[in-house]
């Protein structure tokens, strides 16, 4: 039985790789297509050039490592049943179940694997791609960067900083300004609970204006509200809007605490912090519904019936993933089950479908 189990698992492994590389080559190659204009009239080294496509890849093998691992079962145990393989195992009174525990077992592997990546490698990467973005191919955009204690920008204006983002509804909340006077010096300091785009411009309420100077604080909110001096609209902010979500564990729940203490709502961010640990884990969740599959009788090893399934599977468990998401970020139901619903759901098919295999 070792012997079938190996050979069940270099083969499962075997397409894995190629699937993983195949899809990651596409992306590069679609985000190269993109990029490639903006790259030679940026005047970018070759050496800088692959760096920057390198640090993309993480993310990428994050993103696309599920629906391999769902196509590298359907394939590997397709070609198997195609060759008649699979009916020797039954023949031989062989339970199968107990044959294809392996790729169970690298499922769970590969799901603790992709959240080391996210926690340890992607955040990283992602850091020296934008770097690298942000010198070369956005030259003349605001410097910019979002940490725990939320968006730092300097502009005209000063430097700011913006605890809470919500570009969906245009608010910014929790705003400090630091006017600066010449030789980089604070003159005064201005915050502001909430400010909302009005098509034009951000109009800051609960406005108070503090001068460096050991004057006491003063109300500071002309009639028709406080126009915030030197931001753009939204789309400025739209390469900021997901920096969280490039966080690790730790340093969005270090975000998530400052925001407490200050009193904002932290749903929308609680939701991708338990996510974090409950989306990789697709990744085994796509092994045990996709063996089923492969195994039910009748069922050829065709790629395009295996691309066709893998899609399908996939494309479901993203649309409940994102309905429960967007339930999730709007408070209709708890961040928690709305980061593991999804799994549950989907970990209940696998094993239904898993009990109505025939050994």
């Amino acid at each position: 039985m070792q012997i079938i189990k190996k050979h069940i698992l270099s083969e499962f492994l075997r397409i894995l790789a190629l699937t993983l590389v195949g899809f990651v080559a596409i992306f590069m190659l679609v985000e190269f297509v993109e990029k490639v204009d903006e790259l030679l009239k940026s005047g970018m080294p070759f050496a800088t050039a692959a760096g920057y496509f390198i640090y993309k890849v993480p993310a990428v093998f994050s993103l696309i490592s599920p629906i391999a691992v769902l196509l590298a079962a359907l394939l590997s145990l397709g070609i198997l049943s195609k060759h008649a393989e699979i009916t020797s195992i039954k023949a031989g009174g062989i339970n199968i179940i107990k044959v294809i525990t392996p790729l169970l077992t690298a499922g769970i592997i590969i799901s603790a694997c992709i959240i080391f990546i996210n926690e340890a490698v992607v955040p990283a990467a992602s850091k020296k791609a934008d770097s690298i973005e942000r010198k070369w191919l956005k030259k003349k955009s605001s410097i910019g960067s979002f940490g725990i204690h939320g968006l730092w920008l300097k502009n005209r204006a000063g430097i700011y900083n913006i605890k809470k983002l919500d570009l969906d509804e245009a608010i910014l909340e929790g705003i400090t300004l630091y006017e600066l006077r010449e030789g980089f010096e604070a003159e005064s300091r201005i915050t502001a609970k909430r400010a909302d785009w009005d098509g034009n411009v951000w109009i800051a309420e609960g406005v108070s204006r503090i001068l460096l100077d050991g004057s006491t604080p003063r109300e500071d909110t002309p009639t028709g509200g406080f126009v915030l001096p030197g931001l753009g609209g939204p789309e400025e902010f739209s390469s900021k809007k997901a920096s969280h979500e490039s966080m690790n564990f730790k340093e969005l729940k270090r975000y998530i605490r400052e925001l407490e203490k200050e009193g904002y709502d932290t749903t929308r961010y609680l939701v991708d912090l338990y996510g974090k640990f409950s989306f990789p884990l697709v990744n085994f969740i796509m092994v045990l519904v996709g063996v089923p599959f492969a195994l039910r009788p009748g069922r050829r090893s065709g790629l395009a019936e295996g691309v066709a399934v893998s899609v399908l599977i996939a494309f479901s468990f993203w649309i409940i993933f994102a309905i429960c998401r967007s339930l999730g970020q709007s408070g209709i139901i708890a961040p928690i089950a709305a980061a593991a619903f999804p799994d549950l759901l989907f970990i209940a098919i696998g094993i239904y479908l898993f009990s109505h295999i025939k050994q």
